[in-house]
């Protein structure tokens, strides 16, 4: 990738999900983070039973405001930071 204006922007893509597996409901929260069209990392996060749908999107959230003021403090080079999230049950309307 060139140093262009696409390689300073950083997207941030949080989500939560509630499933069935082996007879039994978990919930987990996951971030991807992208610089350009390239996937720099990916973090997951199990939160168990007894949460739901909301507990998921809102963690999704909250941990991708925290990868994105962690890499802005880092990389100052960095102009532009998104995230973007599918859910409105995490955010306030």
């Amino acid at each position: 990738m060139t140093d262009g204006p696409r390689r300073k922007i950083k997207t941030f893509n949080p989500d939560g999900t509630r499933k069935r597996g082996k007879g039994k409901r978990n919930t987990g929260a996951g971030v991807l983070m992208k610089l350009g069209n390239e996937t720099m990392s990916t973090h997951s996060y199990g939160m168990g039973r007894k949460t739901n749908i909301y507990d998921g999107e809102s963690l999704a959230l909250l941990a991708g405001i925290g990868l994105a003021t962690q890499l802005h403090e880092t990389n100052k080079q960095i102009k532009s930071i998104y995230l973007y999230s599918d859910s409105s049950r995490g955010s306030p309307t």
